[in-house]
């Protein structure tokens, strides 16, 4: 415990004496009288009085404590907020001690009502007097060894603020961020003179104390949205690393955000739960509860490398954050301009003409919907930027636009290879439907794979293959290495005579290819088992089709009754992942990356017929019956997703590197790189080994590269956008915020008075002011019922 003012503690002490003093003083002289039954008197002489001393005394010390509790009040005694409960609970097992002592001592004194009473009673003051001593040595020891007391002593002390792109959301005429600033700058009011103080923004995670607090304003009216975030607590960790080295014993940590529960996600909270007793956190609210927003989530785009033959369809949500209603949102298409981009007057000039499209719709207060736009028109060949903005004001504008790069190709190069009795037509049927023909397909028996140059295709398709030589695995595999896409649909074929795999299947660049290891052609047909293909997350590429009728598709309906084992996870390459699995678990597509290129195997096929050559039993239904869509759908998928395999990122998110295919033949060695940041200028970007490589992109927007080649100039970009968490402005729950600071180890304000009271608290510790004027006030009330009921004429008669 500590004083702020101990002076009048000592001054206090000494007026305690008064009372003591007139109370010896003031003794009256006992009166002769004369009475006649001296007998009586001298019988009840005695007793009555020890009565008198022990009514005095309580009187006696009711008077003192009425001195010494405004001293002690005034004196402004204050402990850590954590040992407050012992230190009550110390009090209170005291003052139960000295009142069962006291009747103790008065039962004791009345010797006519035996021993009973007085045994009990002395009995319960020792339990008390432990229970008190209990009390006192944990308030003694309550494991905080903060310095409390001189609210002017300097301090050193971290302000955190939050800089995300969310903490751009207006209200008031304000953006959180500038409010922000505001409470900052009074937060720095209210620190000491001297104090050591640095200032922290999540997105430049580099501390340092500033020279003064002049500095540390300016600091802190310098911060600017940052796309590249930290969560809060890996800054509570820099700073607590920082205070580390503080030259001040005091010190305090600051944290001013809007509250919103991507701002503490990604990271896992603090590791000590129990946190820091000799580093307080304060955290200031700037946010609302009163949020009006509309949010373009991640676009997905059908496909970002299309076909001069194909349209361009993008999917996205819209969240709403407040009343709903009928919304438009459009897409614009840049038109190519090949004399732009360029600079004028300090502003990169782009594209002036674009194509629209525009939809409305209908999305419920405080919810979503799912937004589908498509631009039927063919695009020409070359590189296209577009944005899909939804309109109506909000708070946060940052949200209502979308960025999205596409590459056109003049057409998608298909070559489809079949197996021995392998009819391909449901397949290019699926890829090209009547009206939709977006692909040149070509179609060629397996056998006569050797003369065919794989490298003017696109992707190349295995229907139910029958074995290769282990040379043309190895051209299938060097295909993929360089950005072709393989798919092979397993069938039949692939089973050896005496009913195993066949092994040309099981070479090293076979089972490379295909992803994993063939190991059985498990047939539950026999087993009387209904198999079926069972998509779970739909998030892969291949879904595309699927994603907007999912709820409407039947897969139980279309049985798959035999299908290939594999184990994924084989050869060199990057092991095969599981995109999609049957109704009991296993594998039925794998994918695996191959160098530029990827690889997709289906282990059943799509080529069989109701009535299978060799009286065999058809594999699955997924062509057969009524029910062909879903399967339509997926396979579709698979081909978009095939002739796509170039891993080129057009599209990625703020602070992603970027990796872009650069061909001399076709594209020229050299570039100028136009960034959407105004302040940074067009820098050369050179290729490296056929690849263009970016890293700076922390600012969403297009990102544009002009070239020459051969005197014409050549357009490519991508485009970045912040992630959905970025501009996620659901707020924190005090449940969520408790398991990750740990409950009561931070202090939580939404205005000034409140904070300054926590931090008054904090820095002078827990006072017990309020409660020892409840505790003079009860004992000002005894003093007065003790006075008025002992005296009066108290003067003991004595015989004469």
């Amino acid at each position: 415990m500590l004083f702020s003012n101990g002076m009048l503690l000592l001054l206090g002490g000494l007026l305690v004496g008064v009372p003591v003093v007139l109370h010896f003083a003031m003794q009256p002289r006992p009166k002769p009288l004369p009475f006649p039954a001296l007998q009586f008197l001298k019988e009840t002489h005695s007793v009555s009085s020890r009565q008198l001393r022990l009514k005095h005394v309580l009187l006696l010390i009711a008077r003192c404590l009425v001195v010494a509790i405004p001293a002690l009040a005034l004196a402004g005694p204050a402990v850590a907020e954590n040992a407050m409960a012992s230190w009550v609970a110390s009090g209170l097992s005291g003052l139960l001690t000295l009142v069962l002592g006291g009747f103790a001592a008065a039962a004791i004194l009345r010797r006519n009502r035996g021993w009973m009473l007085p045994a009990i009673l002395g009995l319960l003051c020792m339990a008390s007097l432990g229970w008190f001593g209990v009390n006192l040595f944990s308030a003694l020891n309550p494991g905080d060894s903060r310095v409390f007391g001189n609210p002017e002593e300097p301090v050193s002390a971290v302000l955190v603020v939050d800089t995300s792109p969310r903490m751009g959301y207006r209200r008031d005429n304000q953006t959180h961020l500038e409010f922000a600033k505001d409470e900052g700058n009074w937060i720095l009011s209210q620190l000491p003179p001297d104090s050591q103080i640095s200032v922290i923004d999540t997105a430049d995670m580099e501390p340092f104390f500033s020279v003064d607090l002049g500095s540390a304003r300016r600091r802190l009216q310098a911060l600017e949205i940052g796309f590249s975030q930290s969560p809060l607590p890996d800054a509570i960790r820099t700073a607590r690393k920082l205070l580390e080295t503080a030259g001040y014993r005091r010190r305090e940590i600051y944290i001013v955000t809007d509250l919103s529960v991507a701002a503490w996600s990604g990271s896992g909270g603090l590791p000590d739960k129990t946190g820091d007793p000799e580093t307080p956190l304060f955290v200031f609210d700037v946010g609302t509860t009163h949020l009006v927003n509309l949010r373009l989530n991640n676009l997905n785009p059908e496909s970002v490398q299309l076909s001069s033959r194909s349209s361009l369809a993008i999917e996205t949500s819209l969240n709403c954050l407040g009343g709903g209603g009928e919304r438009v949102v459009e897409m614009k298409i840049e038109q190519p301009d090949p004399t732009v981009p360029r600079i004028r007057d300090g502003k990169t000039l782009t594209p002036e003409k674009f194509w629209n499209v525009q939809q409305t719709f209908e999305i419920p207060d405080n919810g979503s919907a799912n937004v589908g736009l498509r631009f039927e028109q063919a695009l020409p060949p070359g590189v296209h930027h577009g944005t899909i903005s939804v309109y109506g004001s909000d708070g946060l504008e940052l949200d209502n636009k979308r960025f999205f790069t596409i590459e056109v190709d003049h057409s998608w190069r298909v070559l489809v290879l079949y197996g021995p009795g392998v009819n391909p037509v449901n397949l290019t049927k699926t890829l090209n439907p009547e009206g939709y023909e977006s692909y040149l397909i070509d179609e060629s028996l397996q056998s006569e794979i050797g003369t065919v140059d794989l490298g003017q295709y696109n992707s190349v398709i295995l229907l139910d293959p029958a074995p290769l030589p282990s040379n043309e695995w190895e051209r299938i595999l060097r295909f993929a290495e360089n950005g072709g896409g393989v798919g092979v649909f397993l069938g039949a074929n692939a089973i050896s005579n005496s009913s195993g795999v066949e092994p040309s299947f099981l070479s090293e660049p076979a089972q490379t290819v295909l992803g994993g290891e063939l190991t059985v052609a498990w047939d539950r047909s026999k087993a009387g088992q209904n198999i079926f293909l069972a998509p779970d997350d739909l998030s892969h590429p291949v879904f595309s089709n699927i994603r907007p009728v999912k709820s409407a598709l039947s897969w139980s309906k279309i049985p798959v009754r035999i299908f290939w084992g594999i184990e994924t996870g084989f050869g060199p390459a990057t092991p095969g992942q599981i995109v999609l699995r049957y109704s009991n678990g296993q594998p039925a597509i794998v994918e695996r990356m191959i160098g530029q290129g990827r690889s997709l195997v289906m282990t059943t096929p799509i080529t069989d017929s109701d009535r299978p050559e060799g009286g065999r039993t058809s594999w699955n239904s997924l062509f057969l019956g009524n029910e062909v869509f879903p399967a339509f759908a997926l396979v579709r998928g698979m081909g978009q997703h095939l002739v796509q395999a170039r891993s080129e990122s057009l599209n990625v998110f703020t602070n992603q590197p970027v990796v872009l295919r650069n061909d001399v033949r076709v594209h020229p060695d050299s570039y100028t790189i136009f960034t959407p940041n105004e302040k940074r200028p067009p820098a050369p970007l050179a290729a490296t080994r056929g690849e263009l490589r970016y890293s700076f992109t922390p600012v969403p927007g297009q990102y544009r590269l002009k070239g020459l080649i051969d005197g014409a100039p050549v357009i490519r970009g991508f485009s970045v956008n912040v992630d959905d968490a970025a501009t996620d402005l659901t707020r924190i729950e005090p449940k969520q915020l408790d398991e990750i600071l740990g409950p009561g180890n931070y202090k939580l304000a939404n205005d000034q008075d409140e904070f300054e009271r926590q931090q008054g608290t904090s820095r002078r510790g827990q006072e017990f002011y309020p409660m020892l004027l409840i505790v003079l006030g009860a004992v000002l009330a005894v003093e007065s019922l003790l006075s008025n009921r002992f005296y009066g004429n108290t003067a003991a008669p004595v015989a004469k």
